[in-house]
C-alpha cells in the first residue's frame, strides 16, 4: 500500500499518494487501521458492512469516511481491512460528493488482534488532498489519539 507513517505532535498520520480518489480513500482506511492493529494482515475480511456518507468536498468526505470506520469499530467491535470504494456527486442539498463503501474484516479477538493505538479522530489539520503532476492524488491526514 502506498501510504507512509507520519509522526505529529501527540499525535500521528498517514500520506498517502494514490493513482485515483477512490483508491486514495481505500489506502486511508487501510492505512488508519495499520496504525491501530499489530498486524493488519491477520484480519480475515469474513464479515460485510456497507457505509454511505457524503461531504462538501473531498476532504470532509475523507474524514467522514475515517471517522465512520472508527465509529463501527466501536460500535460493532470490528477491525478491517478491505476497502471498497465508490465515489459520486451527490444529490442531497449542500452535499457535493457521497461515498458508498463495501468494508470487509472480524470481530475483535483479544488473543488474535492487538491493538496498538487507539485513534480517536481523524482531523482537517493541515488536510489537502491534491492531484499531481503525474496525475496521482496525495493527502496527509492526522489522526488524533
Amino acid at each position: 500500500m502506498p501510504f507512509k507513517i507520519v509522526e505529529h505532535t501527540a499525535d500521528i498520520g498517514i500520506k498517502i499518494t494514490e493513482k485515483t480518489l477512490p483508491q486514495l480513500f481505500e489506502t486511508a482506511a487501510y492505512g488508519m487501521f495499520s496504525i491501530f492493529v499489530e498486524n493488519i494482515d491477520i484480519i480475515k475480511p469474513n464479515k460485510k458492512f456497507k457505509i454511505k456518507i457524503t461531504g462538501v468536498d473531498p476532504e470532509s468526505l475523507l474524514v467522514n469516511w475515517l471517522n465512520e470506520l472508527l465509529y463501527l469499530y466501536s460500535v460493532k467491535h470490528a477491525v478491517f481491512s478491505k476497502f471498497d470504494v465508490i465515489l459520486s456527486k451527490a444529490k442531497y442539498p449542500g452535499t457535493k460528493f457521497k461515498l458508498s463503501a463495501a468494508i470487509f474484516g472480524e470481530p475483535v479477538n483479544p488473543d488474535k488482534h492487538q491493538i496498538n493505538v487507539e485513534i480517536k479522530s481523524a482531523t482537517y489539520h493541515n488536510l489537502h488532498i491534491t492531484r499531481k503532476i503525474n496525475n496521482n492524488f496525495s493527502a496527509t491526514i492526522i489522526f488524533d489519539i
